[in-house]
């Protein structure tokens, strides 16, 4: 299962197990495009505001000797 965690203000987390590599920099550029899309509504006679979101990817092969996980 897919894991979501809040770690700060405006920071989150997204723990894909399996998605390494190239999967899971598609599906992170997926969620960049999916709210770059989105508009907030702020009130009428109000603009809606653009979304625009960074994302970056890490991933760690099972058979790594890094001491810690990421």
């Amino acid at each position: 299962y897919d894991h979501k965690f809040r770690t700060g203000g405006e920071e989150f987390l997204v723990c894909i197990p399996g998605g390494a590599g190239e999967a899971g920099a598609e599906i992170a550029e997926r969620l960049r495009r999916r709210i770059e899309g989105c508009a907030l509504d702020i009130g009428p006679g109000c603009q809606p505001l653009s979304l625009t979101v960074s994302v970056g990817c890490a991933s760690q092969d099972a058979r790594s000797p890094c001491s810690r996980p990421l």
